[in-house]
């Protein structure tokens, strides 16, 4: 077993020193046609009386010995007490579990009692073993849902290249992990859609994600020290056209505030409750392990531990997975790989970095100048060092602006965004011109380098000048938290994704790897929640529609259930993240003067009215957060704002159907 791995089950790996980085190298294809007329005997043999065609040698030795020899020329796991089979993927051989148990048992059983029993009637459920490429929230609801689902079994593998957020609750360890994120009614109702098979399901899952984090539904903007506007105070009160619940108006929930470490160790505790120990465990958890190349043409993936550093060919090679999940954000390895094999003219994915950098600090006491219980925008308003000559005599002031959550336990996520950008870059992210020096960049989002650093002293004296409000009041403990962490950690930077399909062959794309927006419209984590649901709910219609059909097993065996399903996903998702897209950067290219004039208006009155006495409609940040309205409805409704005319349903169905040749999509 490599190093690093939180092995739940053991993983099945081949160690690999000749691949290429690029594409992987499945081990070779052996004849599949002596495996299927087995399985289609055996299923023959499961379902007839053990004398009617004098095959009482259903449980004699020789047939034991048979299966067994069969096992060990195609691996499998270990014999378990249900019926299951392992289907294949579509360059590799069939897989199957040892059948020999569940036939014992057949024999054993007279005719009346083999009619009566409830197993006879209920087909045994295929395993897919399914590998998801990153331990985010959308992974980890995605191995939610697949482990419980009602229609199939599931063995479920995740790599992750940081560690597991349980292990260190240290700032500086946290890896991406250190920001808060908003959950709203979309995040719960996709956590409530994990089915409940006795084990409390999505609602205890919801319970325990909102215990960590910490209810608020007021926002307050603060410029400078004196002007405070409370932009939202409470729930919004929705007009009766944007409930969910036309007859009453249903209660909304407030959105819960939690750490992604938080959110991510809550749903890794309910996962490992559910389903980890024991020999028959259907999860396996690989953090620590970078997953280095993807071969989404066999679903093959090649990880090996991150601490090494292993990008020259090397690490163990896991698979191969009836499905491949890209979850790992917006630098997606999946993804890469569908773009290195997808044919020419099928497949688009647009990134671009945005402007600006951020830098995240958690702090264990919230600011005391600050409203305790909303989230609150901070822009200075005129501070001494707020101000820097440049050359010529302009001035120009830093753009650096605070975003504090609240969080549980008395807490605070401070979220500092902004900085100077210019023509020049360095690999920070933090982007100077040739003619500055170091220090024509904000001091808060420099580069943890000697030379940008400068006097701890000079930067905490900084922050209290250019945000009296929050420092000024802070404890000296905490104020050397947030300098500490400052000076520690490297600008992040934010992108955008785009593509126009979520799915190849047998691999999807789900959050950040598939579309992000770069936190501009603070639904990035909800919508990766809703991909998680909308597959898990695809994959459940696609084998429960199946299961009634005699050659079901092959079916699956083929991939005659997944591939419809990814398809199915993609006509479903696609449009909701363009729809984001729009929302989120408003109509690309220029915009009529009349076209702009109206979208003026209409966003005046709807921060007048929100829709009340029949006037105008919610906010869009409120339709997006407290409504369950599809992106792609909300979209529509501002054709007249974005440009271009939004396509409907069918439109799009039917344009991502054509993406994929029918050569690809059957091969």
């Amino acid at each position: 077993m490599m190093a690093g791995a939180a092995t739940v089950d053991g993983g099945r790996a081949v160690t690999s020193r000749a691949l290429a980085p690029a594409r992987l190298r499945p081990p070779p294809r052996r004849n599949p046609i002596l495996p299927a007329l087995l399985v289609a005997a055996a299923m023959v043999l499961a379902t007839t009386p053990p004398g009617a065609f004098g095959l009482g040698l259903l449980s004699s030795s020789s047939f034991s010995s048979s299966s067994s020899s069969v096992v060990r020329r195609y691996p499998l796991p270990p014999p378990s007490s249900e019926s299951r089979f392992a289907p294949a993927s579509y360059s590799s051989p069939l897989r199957f579990s040892s059948l020999s148990s569940s036939l014992h048992a057949s024999s054993d059983e007279d005719d009346a009692s083999s009619s009566s029993s409830p197993s006879a009637s209920t087909p045994p459920r295929p395993l897919l073993e399914v590998g998801i490429v990153g331990a985010g929230p959308s992974g980890l609801l995605l191995a939610h849902r697949l482990l419980s689902s009602p229609s199939y079994a599931a063995s479920v593998t995740i790599f992750e290249s940081r560690p597991d957020p349980r292990a260190n609750t240290d700032a500086a360890a946290l890896e991406g992990r250190a920001y808060a994120l908003g959950l709203n009614g979309r995040s719960r109702a996709a956590m409530r859609s994990v089915p409940n098979n006795n084990d409390g399901g999505g609602d205890r899952l919801w319970h325990e994600v909102k215990e960590r984090g910490y209810e608020s539904d007021k926002f307050v903007l603060r410029i400078g020290t004196k002007l405070k506007l409370k932009l939202r105070d409470g729930a919004p009160k929705l007009p009766r056209g944007f409930r969910d619940d036309d007859d009453d108006e249903p209660p909304i929930e407030p959105t819960v505030l939690i750490y992604q470490s938080d959110l991510c160790a809550a749903l890794l505790d309910d996962l490992e409750r559910k389903y980890a120990g024991g020999d028959g465990s259907k999860l396996t958890l690989r953090f620590g392990e970078k997953v280095n190349g993807v071969d989404v043409d066999s679903n093959y993936v090649r990880a090996a531990p991150a601490a090494d550093g292993d990008d020259d060919g090397d690490g163990g090679l896991f698979g191969p997975f009836d499905l491949l999940a890209g979850c790992g954000g917006v630098n997606s390895p999946v993804r890469t790989a569908i773009q290195c094999s997808a044919p020419p003219g099928t497949f688009e994915c647009e990134t671009r970095l945005l402007p600006g950098s951020f830098k995240a600090v958690r702090l264990n006491n919230a600011p005391p100048g600050l409203d305790r219980d909303a989230v609150t925008l901070l822009i200075p308003g005129g501070g001494k060092k707020e101000k820097k000559k440049k050359k010529g005599g302009k001035e120009k002031g830093y753009s650096t602006t605070a975003f504090v959550e609240p969080v549980r336990d008395g807490g605070a996520c401070i979220l500092f965004a902004g900085g100077r950008r210019s023509k020049g870059g360095d690999s920070s992210g933090v982007e100077v011109e040739e003619d500055d020096d170091v220090n024509t960049i904000d001091p808060i989002l420099a580069p943890p380098h000697p030379v940008h650093r400068g006097d701890r002293g000079s930067l905490a004296l900084d922050l209290t000048e250019r945000f009296p409000l929050m420092f000024d009041t802070m404890s000296r403990d905490d104020l050397d938290a947030t300098v500490t962490q400052l000076l520690s950690q490297g600008p992040s930077r934010a992108s955008s994704v785009r593509c126009n399909a979520y799915h190849y062959r047998c691999s999807a794309l789900l959050g950040d790897a598939a579309h992000a927006t770069g936190g501009v419209s603070g639904q990035g984590v909800n919508s990766a929640f809703v991909d998680a649901q909308v597959l898990g709910d695809c994959l459940d219609e696609a084998f429960a529609d199946g299961s009634s059909s005699p050659f079901f097993f092959a079916d699956i065996a083929a991939g005659v259930n997944i591939r419809p399903a990814l398809l199915a996903y993609s006509q479903r998702q696609v449009p909701e993240g363009q729809a984001l897209y729009d929302l989120s950067f408003g109509a690309e290219g220029e915009l009529s003067v009349l076209r702009k004039l109206r979208s003026l208006l209409a966003n005046a009155r709807d921060t007048i009215f929100g829709g009340k006495f029949g006037i105008g409609r919610p906010v869009l940040q409120v339709q997006l957060s407290s409504t369950l309205r599809s992106f792609s409805d909300i979209r529509r409704v501002r054709n007249k704002y974005n440009g271009e005319k939004f396509p409907d349903q069918d439109e799009w169905a039917k344009k991502i159907s054509e993406i994929y040749p029918s050569s690809t999509a059957d091969s």
